[in-house]
């Protein structure tokens, strides 16, 4: 579990062990007072998540009783999500995100942009931890990639908190991954409609086709951060608009490792991260592999705030001198890399690394997907429900 999870049951075993039972009578009030405006299954999932009772009602009753109750240590409980059959843990990250897309769309004009409640959406889904993310996340993703959900009238996209996944392992959604970490963003910034969403995910999927393969890298010509991240400013700056975009720098020499069936014994360079550029400045959200980091870790240590234009020009000169490098991988690659990704290829790559040598031969590949006029509805466009099941 998170470790806001911990503290609120660590809250609830000192509940449960308090010696007066007038104590245990008052909270039980307390609770009922705060659930009073719930249903009777979203108190008994809390009642679940928080307390590991199985129920609202059995939670009062041993709370009112005179005997001592036994504590949260003495219960079957469950500490991650996927031993949990009900899905109980992602209501309370549902709920959250749901408050944020609801204020979010009410706050004065003034005070709100694209881009700000962006930072805000992508920080709260990990409110819970990195697990809960990656539960709440394969549910958008599986809705998304099948459809399985309802835009209303307002342009709001109700997704079911309860759709049932085969085989759910989090093992295979990891906040470290580039893609997945990328993914979460431009599905976030994505328009309301069901086009823009399947094609924001298709980008980042091989599966759904949208990744690149040998055949379309020989047929397709490498795009320019450079020119893509003029438009968008000029188009924030003079037109008020934010652009967010997923940035994918393919590794082009891998694919013929490939065909020559060598491509296993190397490290690929390839990463993707995701821009945004609005009026305020420009973001940039990334997760880096196993030897890197994740998502989470990457906003916690302050690298998706706003930076200044000067800041924004030097980071896409320097990716620009890294796509165009050509041969062999060296120092000046190297450092190159580091100060975008902050990942030493040549440290993990070493003899004495983790990874396996780094591809001998430098050759890059731009692919971008932008996200033009992205507005606060867009990003406030998710609405978790709980009467939505997989079928």
């Amino acid at each position: 579990m998170t470790d806001i999870l911990n503290e609120l049951v660590s809250l609830g075993e000192a509940l449960f062990r308090h010696p007066n039972p007038k104590e245990r009578r008052f909270a039980s009030e307390i609770l009922t007072v705060l659930f009073q405006h719930d249903t009777l299954q979203d108190r008994d999932n809390y009642a679940r998540v928080l307390f590991h009772r199985q129920t609202f009602d059995q939670l009062q009753q041993e709370l009112t009783s005179d005997s001592h109750p036994g504590t949260i240590g003495n219960l079957p409980q469950s500490n991650s999500p996927e031993d949990e059959e009900d899905d109980a843990y992602i209501l309370p990250l549902a709920r959250t995100l749901n408050a944020l897309s609801l204020s979010g769309g009410q706050e004065p004009l003034e005070k709100r942009t694209p881009l700000s409640l962006l930072q805000a959406m992508v920080e709260s889904f990990f409110t819970f931890g990195p697990n809960m993310a990656s539960f709440l996340f394969s549910k958008l993703q599986m809705a998304v990639r099948f459809e399985n959900f309802e835009i209303t009238a307002s342009s709001r996209l109700k997704v079911g908190t309860l759709v049932q996944l085969p085989s759910m392992d989090l093992k295979k959604f990891p906040w470290n991954s580039c893609k997945m970490s990328a993914s979460l963003v431009l599905l976030l910034a994505a328009h309301a409609t069901p086009e823009s969403l399947y094609e924001t995910l298709k980008t980042q999927s091989r599966s759904m086709g949208g990744m690149p393969t040998r055949e379309s890298l020989a047929s397709s010509i490498s795009d320019s951060l450079s020119v893509k991240f003029q438009r968008a400013k000029r188009a924030a700056l003079e037109e008020g608009k934010t652009t967010v975009m997923g940035v994918t720098l393919v590794d082009k020499y891998i694919f013929e490792l490939l065909g020559r069936s060598v491509a296993e014994d190397y490290f690929s360079f390839s990463h993707t991260f995701v821009m945004g550029v609005g009026p305020e400045g420009v973001v940039i959200w990334q997760g880096f592999g196993e030897h890197g980091y994740r998502l989470d870790e990457y906003i916690r240590d302050g690298h998706a705030g706003v930076r200044s234009w000067d800041e924004a020009k030097q980071f896409v000169a320097d990716f620009e001198k890294l796509a165009s490098a050509k041969g062999i991988w060296s120092a000046k690659i190297n450092k190159l890399y580091k100060k975008l990704f902050l990942v030493d290829i040549n440290s993990i790559c070493s003899a004495d690394g983790p990874e396996r040598p780094v591809t001998p031969r430098f050759k890059a590949h731009v692919k971008i997907h932008c996200i033009n006029d992205v507005q606060c509805q867009d990003v406030t466009k998710i609405l978790w429900t709980t009467n939505s099941k997989w079928s």
